[in-house]
């Protein structure tokens, strides 16, 4: 499964038309981009090892994607949904005109529905020029209020 093309229409019942105002603000990012300008009020952060120094240990590293630290990101929670939830997400932010990092806490990928690591990692290899997905897997468990594990998570 690949996403649709960013001219391509979705499929009867996919997404919802993209409001005006939100075209007018993606054409201007995409001007601003042609342009070479990175927008106002971009901050990139310092590496941890720039942050901290060279003894700076990192505990957590991306199972897919790296991080552009000139880019914007957004970050979510996405665990144990299946190829629809994923792609109505990810493609609704490109139709704003987002284009940056999407940083995504996942399930392992033993436990991924059918597709999903194959679509995330189209867009983590840059099949997307602008939107790119850095995912970090995780074996989540919840808990209950008094901190026991429930079972079947």
């Amino acid at each position: 499964t690949v996403p649709l093309p960013r001219n391509q229409a979705p499929a009867k019942g996919g997404l919802p038309p993209v409001p005006d105002f939100v075209k007018r603000k993606a054409t201007q990012n995409q001007e601003n981009t042609d342009q070479g300008l990175t927008g106002q009020g971009l901050v990139t952060f310092r590496t941890p090892q720039e942050a901290v120094g060279e003894d700076a240990k990192i505990l957590l590293q991306p199972m897919m994607g790296v991080h552009r630290p000139s880019s914007n990101a957004v970050f979510a929670f996405a665990e144990g949904y299946d190829l629809k939830v994923y792609a109505t997400f990810i493609e609704s932010l490109k139709q704003t005109g987002f284009a940056g990092d999407v940083v995504l806490a996942v399930s392992d990928t033993k436990k991924m529905k059918t597709d999903v690591f194959d679509y995330l990692k189209w867009y983590s290899d840059g099949g997307d020029k602008s939107l790119r997905i850095v995912a970090y897997a995780l074996d989540w468990h919840c808990l209950t209020k008094n901190g026991d594990k429930i079972k079947g998570s």
